[in-house]
């Protein structure tokens, strides 16, 4: 009988090998590795290996797939970092729009250490004209000139560990700055 058959049988079974079983050492000398979890119920749900940051596996292999009680997420191992999968945390689920002007600056870099995607809202003016320039990862994203005084919005989406700056020229200056995390 092959491995892979051997396979196929334990599971058929559920998972139970004892006394009632057709071949008590179906596993024996397989070379395989299985982790088997539970099913809740025959149109139920998965259980899932569940910890926290710190008991994540210490050599994990790409395709590994856990829920992160500490982060309450789902996350996977591509072969060099754990990331998150799904779970409902797209932009705006969960996040709430902050009013930062008070703590943000001009020429000043910033990280986003959120652990999730973040939105950008920045309302700059030029009093007697300038240039509004915004980078990302310190790739300029989108730049503006005005001769006049004028103000201008733009809203940026900054992925989660990247940097983003804004860098005004000439008479531009900071009116608004709003981030939704």
């Amino acid at each position: 009988m092959s491995k892979a058959r051997q396979l196929a049988d334990l599971l058929s079974t559920g998972g139970k090998i004892g006394a009632e079983s057709a071949d008590a050492t179906i596993l024996k000398d397989a070379d395989i590795n299985v982790s088997i979890g539970g099913i809740s119920g025959a149109t139920g749900s998965t259980i899932t290996p569940t910890g926290t940051t710190a008991q994540r596996d210490g050599s994990p292999s790409a395709g590994y797939f856990r829920f992160n009680s500490t982060l309450t997420a789902f996350e996977g191992y591509d072969g060099s970092a754990w990331g998150e999968i799904g779970g409902g945390k797209g932009l705006g689920n969960g996040q709430t729009w902050q009013d930062v002007t008070a703590s943000r600056a001009a020429n000043t870099t910033y990280t986003n250490s959120t652990g999730r995607a973040i939105a950008v809202f920045l309302r700059a003016a030029y009093g007697g004209g300038g240039t509004l320039a915004f980078h990302v990862d310190g790739v300029l994203i989108s730049d503006s000139y005005e001769g006049g005084s004028n103000s201008k919005t733009q809203t940026f989406i900054i992925p989660k560990g990247s940097t983003y700056k804004f860098i005004p020229a000439g008479a531009a200056y900071i009116i608004l700055w709003s981030e939704l995390r």
